[in-house]
């Protein structure tokens, strides 16, 4: 499902922080707010808005980490194939 206005209003504020903390509790609390938001709608709201953030799927209990990209560089280099 989409995100909302509000939460991707929220999540691009938070984006705009480039303070990972802050990313992970934002999409942490959005995700908690609405079961039927995935990572995946996030990530997408972060890329149609040039977001710096990525979602990275991981086995942890939250199940994403955040990655921060370089201004003007594109993919981060850690997400990049080898």
């Amino acid at each position: 499902m989409p995100l909302s206005l509000q939460h991707r209003h929220a999540v691009l504020l938070a984006d705009r922080t480039r303070d990972v903390r802050t990313i992970t509790t934002v999409v942490t609390e959005v995700l908690a707010a609405n079961p039927e938001t995935t990572p995946l709608d996030i990530e997408t709201a972060l890329r149609a808005a040039a977001g710096q953030a990525y979602l990275v799927a991981n086995s942890t209990t939250a199940g994403f980490d955040i990655v921060l990209g370089m201004p003007g560089l594109g993919t981060p280099r850690s997400l990049m194939p080898a």
